[in-house]
């Protein structure tokens, strides 16, 4: 058992709340001005007013970039807050802690953000794991007051809430990572719910204005800033008692239950058997057939020519070819004899001589003649044919026994505090 002296300062509160903000330089509102900095921010009724005034002169947050018409800041509390922004909000009441890593483990967080730091401490502190399934952080999207309250328990250490019980309506499943941080949240009165519903649901997929997330944040971190009165400062003397509460002992505690396992033997299988061999098959593609064809043939043949000193023309050609005034004894209907004789005599009258002579002729004719095309065929291969047949898998079952390990609980103690000068024991 050991004893040793504490001297702490106790701060009698109005509302009889235990500060807990996180940021080492601990502040006060009769330490600034009343009026909030922020011109879209001076309604003092307004739910927010308090947690804004707050987060601007801890630090916790700048405002917006964006100014007023006259160069006022603004805050923009009605405006949705994202995943970056509130991250890095919790980062700054926690007085802006250098993270571990000196990159951000989230593939979506650039070193050059603003929000970079406060991602990645809060991802080794484990108040944030990013999205599942993906290596992201996603910064920009809308925060979810079931997303906020949860970062908040977190950060608060996973307290259990002391009723079992939910208070909202909408926070029922007890399987949902957000629903110990919402039943916590409102125990602490850090979230009473939303008004729309008469405080009876908690709206956890609603999303989250830039007016709550610093109001929640507020309402955990600070809910002493307007409370504390230096008057209600009291000094004592404290002396501290271990007291065991529980003895060290170890316990055989059940790491794997026994059970039985199928074992796979054999895999299924496929396997590809043969039906029908390969096989060459000669296909008629055309039957045969006889074709009658026109074709040029040189012949000789025997010319009768005009003997006329001044002709000479071969009279059979142009006979034939309805040439040399031919064509007009064709037309009146002579025949080729006919032509012959009036041809002649038509020479014997102009005293040019008169007969004929015979003179063989090498000549190119269009005969018909007929053409016999044999029957074509070709060869037409048949790939062999195979047919799939599925063989099941082979199983058998093995026995695992259940295994055990020795886990020691060491020795529990509790503080006892005892005031030296004031009779109270805490």
């Amino acid at each position: 058992m050991k004893k040793y002296n504490i001297f702490t300062l106790v701060l009698v509160l109005m509302l009889g709340l235990t500060s807990t903000l996180m940021n080492p330089t601990e502040v006060h509102a009769e330490d600034y001005g009343k009026v909030c900095e922020f011109e879209d921010v001076r309604d003092e009724s307004a739910y927010f007013y308090k947690a804004v005034y707050w987060a601007k002169v801890t630090g916790v947050t700048t405002g917006r970039s964006k100014k007023t018409e006259n160069g006022g800041k603004i805050f923009d509390p009605y405006a949705t807050c994202t995943r970056g922004e509130i991250v890095t909000y919790l980062w700054r009441a926690a007085g802006k802690p250098s993270p571990k890593a000196s990159e951000c483990k989230f593939d979506d967080v650039s070193s050059n953000s603003y929000y970079c730091k406060a991602v990645q401490w809060a991802y080794e502190q484990g108040i944030t794991t990013g999205r599942s399934k993906t290596n992201n952080f996603d910064p920009n999207a809308t925060c979810t007051r079931r997303e906020i309250v949860t970062f908040l328990w977190r950060y608060a250490g996973k307290p259990e809430p002391k009723s079992s019980k939910s208070k909202f309506t909408d926070n029922q499943d007890k399987k949902a990572y957000y629903y110990k941080a919402v039943q916590w949240a409102a125990e602490q009165k850090i979230s009473t719910g939303t008004s729309a519903s008469n405080y009876k649901t908690f709206d956890i997929l609603g999303q989250c204005t830039r007016a709550m997330s610093v109001t929640f944040l507020y309402r955990y971190c600070a809910p002493t800033f307007w409370n504390t009165n230096e008057a209600d400062i009291e000094y004592h003397f404290w002396e501290a008692e271990q007291v065991l509460v529980k003895e060290a002992y170890d316990e055989k505690v059940l790491t794997k239950k026994a059970y039985d396992e199928k074992v796979l033997v054999n895999k299924a299988y496929d396997e590809k058997v043969l039906v029908t061999a390969a096989y060459d098959e000669q296909k008629l593609v055309t039957a045969a057939y006889d074709e009658e064809v026109e074709v040029e043939e040189t012949v000789t043949e025997t010319h009768e020519f005009c003997k006329a000193s001044v002709c000479g023309i071969d009279l059979t050609e142009a006979w034939e070819n309805g040439t040399n005034g031919a064509d007009k004894y064709k037309e009146a209907g002579y025949r080729y004899q006919d032509f012959l004789t009036l041809h002649g005599k038509a020479h014997a009258l102009a005293g040019e001589g008169n007969g004929y002579t015979n003179k063989d002729v090498t000549v190119t004719k269009t005969v018909t003649k007929t053409v016999h095309h044999d029957a074509v065929y070709e060869t037409v291969h048949h790939d062999a044919v195979y047919k799939t047949v599925h063989h099941d898998a082979q199983y058998e079952m093995v026995h695992h026994d259940a295994q055990y390990e020795t886990a020691h609980h060491d020795a529990v103690y509790e503080t006892v505090y005892t005031c030296s000068n004031c009779d109270a024991t805490k």
